[in-house]
């Protein structure tokens, strides 16, 4: 599989992308956090889709498993926003309030500690009062603290039709995210009583995470075209024929 040849081509789309300047104009503040949050998936996918090409070149498949596990998180999150953009898109962007003040909560136990106000400044960025004023203001709109959407990410995957991925990808993975006795023989093996350690991943996991990857950053590069009107859709047409091509080249070496 022809990982270099493919990287460079969704290398030179996110340049392209990226090369038409997109403008924040919108209509309205909603309109301007559903673009916000476009563009921060958009960057963060593409940053994570590097990982996973550096770590499936040297033949760490099961790292780069573990990037895949986030990207496909931060695939169905921005999929479940895309169905009501203006409305979830702030719902994700304020919850930032929230996992403010619980990390302020959190840290006002340990007052006794000098630190603490330099370790919440850092972290937040903010004053204590501007702290529980934005998050007094947002608060009745998060009943679950515990997620912006008030879903878990089973129920998200379900809504965007992503189950099958979500158990296969976030659910089995999981095993090489936490340390996991399932995962022993992805690192090592015992042969007549020696210990052999597998130095590289199986062509086959590389290719399976590898395709996975490719889909995923597509989603994200057309999302991000068309929030923006940026006018690169021959680009991303010919992006999902190499990932055409390369399901293909997958299924002819098995």
């Amino acid at each position: 599989m022809q990982l270099e040849s493919h990287y460079k081509q969704f290398e030179q789309l996110f340049n392209d992308l990226v090369g038409k300047e997109p403008k924040f104009i919108a209509q309205s503040p909603n309109e301007g956090l559903y673009k916000a949050a476009v563009m921060f998936f958009f960057i963060k996918s593409w940053k994570t889709f590097q990982g996973i090409f550096t770590l499936c070149n040297i033949g760490l498949g099961e790292d780069a498993g573990i990037l895949l596990r986030s990207l496909f998180e931060m695939t169905v999150n921005l999929m479940y926003i895309s169905k009501d953009p203006l409305e979830r898109a702030r719902l994700f962007v304020e919850y930032d309030f929230v996992q403010r003040q619980q990390l302020h909560e959190k840290f006002s136990r340990k007052k006794a500690d000098p630190s603490y106000a330099r370790i919440l400044a850092a972290a937040t960025l903010d004053t204590v009062e501007e702290l529980e004023n934005n998050y007094k203001r947002v608060k009745k709109n998060y009943p679950n603290k515990r997620s912006w959407s008030g879903k878990s990410l089973a129920d998200m995957a379900k809504d965007v039709s992503f189950e099958w991925q979500y158990d296969y990808i976030y659910w089995v993975l999981s095993h090489l995210v936490h340390p996991n006795p399932k995962a022993i023989d992805k690192y090592m093996r015992m042969e007549e009583g020696s210990i052999v350690i597998a130095n590289a991943s199986s062509k086959e996991d590389i290719e399976r995470v590898w395709v996975s990857a490719c889909g995923f950053l597509l989603l994200f590069f057309d999302r991000f075209n068309v929030a923006f009107s940026i006018g690169c859709e021959q680009g991303v047409e010919d992006a999902k024929k190499t990932l055409g091509s390369i399901v293909t080249e997958k299924k002819s070496n098995r």
